[in-house]
């Protein structure tokens, strides 16, 4: 597992938080462990590429065919109006199939129970406006 910036600086600090217990005082040296803890522990927020974003071409148009009439017109529907966002009903069969399938993602870490903002991910919004004869 490659270490991340955040990983580097938790190894550091449970270092010298070791160091600092056993010579100078055992409470900043524990107060310098459990942040180094955290850092190792608490997960990043970066924002990683989605696994679907290096799918090649053949898998994405497979991915696109196995989606059935009414998330196909969902899809259109949004292509065709230029939108990537939309509020939508976050309990939906639908909407949640898709962003499973990984074609939405909702735009928030909080998902509201009634109302949620969703967006069209990057690699489905490049792929189906360039190919929308996908979508009938």
């Amino acid at each position: 597992m490659a270490l991340f910036a955040e990983n580097k600086w938790g190894i550091g600090l449970m270092l010298i938080g070791a160091g600092l217990a056993v010579f100078v005082g055992k409470v900043l040296g524990t107060v310098c462990v459990i942040i180094g803890l955290a850092l190792l522990l608490i997960p990043s927020r970066k924002k990683t590429g989605s696994a679907t974003e290096t799918l090649s071409i053949g898998d994405k148009r497979t991915k696109i065919d196995s989606l059935d009439g009414f998330q196909k017109q969902f899809l259109r529907l949004m292509v065709e109006t230029n939108r990537r966002t939309a509020q939508v009903d976050s309990n939906n069969a639908l909407i949640q199939s898709l962003v499973i399938a990984d074609f939405l993602r909702f735009t928030s870490q909080r998902v509201p129970v009634y109302r949620a903002p969703v967006m069209i991910t990057d690699w489905a919004w490049d792929y189906l406006r360039e190919h929308r004869e996908l979508l009938r």
